[in-house]
């Protein structure tokens, strides 16, 4: 998956094979590579957009596979956000220009890291507003924070994710700040950004429409 697959951003079809095998194989071999994912993530040896895809890829996999919940989701957007934290307290203090005029997603890992986390959040909006205790874990994240520190993230985050994050109040910030972006910016779907949305073989689709948890 790592050599052959990962770095193909287009690749629609072969990674679905992972996919569908995780959802089958249980909660512990899905966070088996989930690990595996964010250390390839957290190498700085890395390329850039080698790193970026794998923080995609997990992101993807935590959203949207049924093998996944939310104690893992949550988790997952607590060490990603941690790390994100410590990436940008470090960048502003030496000043790092990259911050401010990145390309695409795929190129910046701290601009993925952060779509990834969003992808997350917005998968599980729905079971988040119902419980005060999980929403609590989220704000401990400092998620607006990080948003806030991010200049040009907003020009990169498909319309369908900012509706789903907005949905949380602790998020309706967003469009309120963003409002003049959000409506300059055009605008791209998360197909085109996240893997495992689209898959397109009609004889095996089936499998893969069990192996998805849907998107909410």
């Amino acid at each position: 998956f790592e050599a052959p697959m990962m770095p193909v951003a287009t690749s629609r079809r072969v990674p679905f094979i992972l996919f569908v095998f995780l959802s089958h194989s249980g909660s512990a071999a899905l966070e088996l590579i989930l690990r595996h994912l964010l250390t390839f993530f957290f190498d700085t040896g890395r390329p850039l957009s080698s790193r970026s895809l794998a923080v995609l890829n997990a992101g993807a996999l935590v959203a949207s596979n049924a093998a996944a919940n939310l104690l893992m989701a949550l988790q997952w957007m607590k060490t990603v956000s941690s790390w994100l934290h410590n990436q940008l307290d470090r960048a502003y203090t030496s000043h790092c220009p990259e911050l401010h005029s990145f390309g695409e997603v795929s190129e910046e890992p701290v601009y993925a890291g952060m779509t990834g986390v969003l992808y997350v959040l917005g998968a599980y909006a729905s079971l988040l507003s119902f419980s005060d205790f999980y929403r609590e874990q989220v704000r401990r994240m400092r998620l607006g924070r990080l948003i806030h520190m991010m200049p040009n993230l907003m020009e990169r985050i498909p319309l369908e994710l900012l509706q789903a994050i907005t949905t949380l109040p602790e998020f309706a910030f967003v469009f309120e700040l963003f409002v003049d972006e959000v409506r300059r910016v055009p605008r791209f779907s998360l197909d085109d950004l996240m893997p495992f949305r689209v898959y397109g073989l009609p004889r095996s689709e089936q499998h893969v429409r069990d192996a998805l948890r849907p998107f909410k």
